[in-house]
């Protein structure tokens, strides 16, 4: 029984001051307090959902082997990536495929220096790191297009690195977002698991299991400790198992963020050689005389629209899709390269 339920019921056939003393009968059950964190998560307030703005459950990407087939590039090379949790992945062209053949990689939103770039590449390569973004076209090569990944964020594996093979192993399970929930009763479940790339709702979690032999102690410790330090918790790959109320979490693999150098604010020159990336939730615009910074001339950190008037008056973006308006493409993150459809 609710709280608010029992006090009033107690207040009805008891009295107030009866009912006063014996609020502490009132206290709630597991039951009741997984009803309300579950309610809570459904039905965020606008405090809960700010923080996650930037950290959306879609769309995950991973890096599933090389292409090694023996042919001419551009029409040869690249990596295959497919959206986690998901059976098929919408490339550039629109199509829905098991895989995608990226040719290009765009990590420049991350900010990250040479050094970590390349270890997150090689990571990215070997199946051992999650990339949030969007695949788009590449600019013409050859007289054609070819998928590019546009990547806005990045997780890197925490197991123990698997011997070297030409075909990446990828980790067993679902990919999910495990987040740390504040504790509402002491037979609550601590933690909640959303799956990735998907709009289910989340599970209650009551212990997360680590294999010692894939994740060494002090790894163990640190993403122990990370959990409830981060607003949007951790990225992990196992299977979940038991009761509701004792479910487990058997993890076969664990990522943490990569962070890059502090992005550049509102007003701030972007978008060539030595100047910084914008920081999220903004995006490097430039005007259409910049040609899309083909040229290094600078864009300008900009807001997003949060809304756009419904008018066609189609503009192809510099990611070389065709968008209703400018304000269409504002919105996406995306600048104008010129007005018309994309040719």
């Amino acid at each position: 029984m609710k709280r608010e339920t029992c006090f009033s019921t107690l207040a009805t056939f008891l009295g107030l001051g009866t009912a006063i003393s014996l609020l502490g009968a009132c206290a709630p059950t597991a039951e009741d307090a997984l009803s309300e964190q579950s309610a809570a998560l459904s039905s965020p307030g606008e405090d809960a959902v700010a923080p996650l703005a930037g950290y959306s459950n879609s769309t995950y990407f991973i890096i599933t082997r090389a292409d090694m087939r023996r042919c001419a590039y551009p029409f040869c090379g690249g990596y295959f990536s497919k959206r986690v949790n998901q059976a098929t992945t919408t490339c550039s062209d629109g199509t829905a495929q098991p895989e995608c053949r990226i040719l290009e990689f765009d990590y420049s939103a991350l900010r990250l220096d040479t050094a970590r770039l390349d270890t997150l590449k090689m990571q990215a390569q070997s199946g051992r790191a999650l990339l949030h973004g969007r695949i788009v076209k590449t600019a013409p090569i050859a007289g054609r297009t070819f998928d590019k990944l546009v990547v806005d964020e990045a997780w890197e594996a925490r197991s123990n690195p698997p011997t070297p093979t030409p075909t990446p192993t990828l980790p067993t399970g679902t990919y999910s977002r495990i987040r740390e929930l504040p504790v509402a009763c002491p037979a609550c479940p601590p933690y909640r698991q959303e799956t990735l790339n998907t709009f289910a709702a989340g599970k209650p979690v009551a212990k997360l299991d680590y294999d010692a032999t894939r994740f060494a102690a002090t790894v163990i410790k640190e993403l122990t400790t990370a959990l409830p330090a981060s607003d949007v918790g951790l990225l992990m790959a196992g299977t979940l198992s038991g009761a509701t109320s004792a479910a487990r979490f058997a993890v076969s693999e664990a990522y943490t963020p990569v962070k890059g150098k502090p992005g550049g604010k509102v007003g701030d020159a972007c978008g060539s050689r030595g100047l910084p990336t914008c920081g999220a939730p903004l995006f490097c615009k430039w005007e259409p005389m910049a040609s899309c910074g083909r040229f290094d001339a600078p864009g300008v950190c900009t807001k997003k629209p949060d809304a756009c008037i419904t008018l066609y008056k189609p503009v192809c973006g510099c990611d070389r899709k065709t968008y209703g308006n400018s304000c269409e493409a504002s919105r996406a993150g995306v600048s104008v390269d010129y007005e018309g459809v994309c040719r």
